[in-house]
């Protein structure tokens, strides 16, 4: 799914969800879940093809959750923090000019269940949004997603999920604003629809990026079709996504990914493939008409909330890396 915006589209939604959820705020009173504080950090050690060893943290992040309940609303909250550009800042950066970002809000946003379907508003990532079409390929570490066009940043979103019909049919639909820069109230707009059942999961997205955002010359569409099938201790996922129209470039991905667990050992593989359409490769100078990438992980849980791991990175075009490192969670 992607990410949305405050614009007519929205106004409807929140219009047709939560009126009565207004009234019941201002005249009932309320009680406050106890609040959930959360953290993850990964540290990794690299090397890039062609490139020097380096050591740098990929996530610093910290968040908050829980619920406000009244008699007939309950509303779901999430703030989210990532502050890894300003940890791996040191002073040659700065000398140079290169400013870091003290944080990253990555998540904040309010979630409103109702028997009539769920609304979301606020800023999210782009990984969570589109877990349910590319969740299955996202595993690994250092190479998240590749080849995909799929943002993995955050963006101000509505969204509307439907409530869950015919044994695990439900759809989303969702209105993003990327920026405030293009005169556009409107950036984007997804709409998903999702089946799912206990051990597997098909999920369909349609994007659309409307003429203007990045100088785009023409609306750009996104398609993408996911499919997940898990056991007890494997799961197998593919994705096919469909690019139309991006800056007159349009490209088709396809990727497959794997995971197997040994005891406290998980073996992750995965592998995709990027083509181009037409005569021209693209706009990317260093990309050719076609592009792969193959992914090897391995992670080892020393406990619930830590675990290392070692990953590769081929790519044909690109630089290959390895890459290893330790994720904390609390």
């Amino acid at each position: 799914m992607k990410n949305f915006s405050t614009s007519s589209h929205s106004l409807i939604l929140a219009a047709l969800l939560v009126p009565a959820a207004s009234y019941s705020l201002a005249n009932e009173t309320s009680s406050f879940s106890e609040s959930v504080f959360y953290g993850e950090t990964s540290l990794e050690a690299v090397r890039e093809q062609n490139k020097q060893f380096d050591v740098a943290f990929s996530e610093m992040r910290f968040g908050v959750r829980g619920e406000v309940n009244t008699a007939s609303l309950k509303i779901l909250y999430d703030a989210e923090v990532d502050v890894f550009e300003n940890a791996n800042a040191d002073e040659d950066s700065r000398a140079l000019g290169k400013k870091a970002r003290d944080l990253e809000v990555r998540t904040a946003k309010l979630t409103i269940p109702t028997q009539w379907g769920t609304l979301i508003a606020g800023k999210m990532n782009g990984r969570d949004a589109a877990a349910d079409v590319y969740g299955g390929v996202d595993i690994f570490e250092r190479n998240t997603m590749p080849l995909f066009t799929q943002p993995q940043t955050s963006a101000r979103i509505v969204a509307y999920v439907t409530p869950v019909v015919a044994g695990g049919l439900y759809g989303a639909i969702a209105f993003q604003s990327l920026d405030d820069i293009d005169g556009n109230d409107l950036d984007a707009e997804a709409l998903v629809v999702t089946y799912r059942k206990e051990n597997w999961r098909i999920s369909a997205s349609h994007v659309r990026v409307v003429e203007g955002y990045g100088n785009l010359q023409s609306d750009y569409y996104r398609n993408a079709l996911g499919a997940n099938v898990s056991g007890d201790d494997w799961q197998l996922s593919a994705v096919f996504e469909q690019n139309k129209h991006h800056y007159l470039k349009s490209w088709d991905v396809l990727g497959v990914a794997g995971k197997k667990t040994f005891g406290s050992v998980d073996l992750s593989l995965g592998y995709a493939k990027r083509k181009f359409k037409g005569d021209e490769p693209a706009t990317y100078a260093a990309l050719s008409s076609t592009e792969d990438v193959a992914i090897v992980n391995v992670s080892k849980h020393l406990s619930e909330n830590v675990k290392v791991w070692a990953e590769h990175g081929s790519y044909d075009v690109r630089q290959s890396n390895t890459s290893l490192g330790i994720q904390i969670k609390f």
